[in-house]
């Protein structure tokens, strides 16, 4: 796998029903998006499936080279911040990159993506 670099952003992204569908598809431009992300930030795919489907579907995708692991979805996490319902804002504070990744699904990769 990837070599995490810790001067990038680190981004985690769920598997299912995010990159694949429930047949196990990859939906149209996930590989490609995390391609091109992965060259802006580090990348770690995670499963509710577990750590050994996790890395089935890095090896099935080809993905060895894009991410820096693959991991079981958490069951708790422990951190200093607070639970917030808006998750995504408070770990993303830039809400702009949430919406360029979902640009990115959609095949519109913008050259000017600004990542944290």
């Amino acid at each position: 796998m990837k070599t995490p670099d810790d001067t990038k952003a680190t981004i985690y992204i769920d598997i299912d029903q995010t990159i694949i569908d429930s047949k196990g598809r990859a939906y149209p431009n996930a590989i490609e998006c995390i391609k091109k992300l992965s060259q802006k930030v580090n990348i770690f795919i995670w499963s509710a499936g577990g750590f050994n489907y996790a890395n089935q579907v890095v090896e099935n995708f080809n993905l060895t080279n894009y991410v820096c692991g693959a991991l079981p979805k958490p069951d708790y996490t422990i951190d200093d911040l607070k639970v917030c319902t808006e998750f995504s804002q408070n770990i993303f504070p830039d809400w702009k990159f949430i919406k360029s990744f979902e640009t990115m699904l959609e095949g519109k990769f913008a050259e000017d993506v600004r990542l944290l």
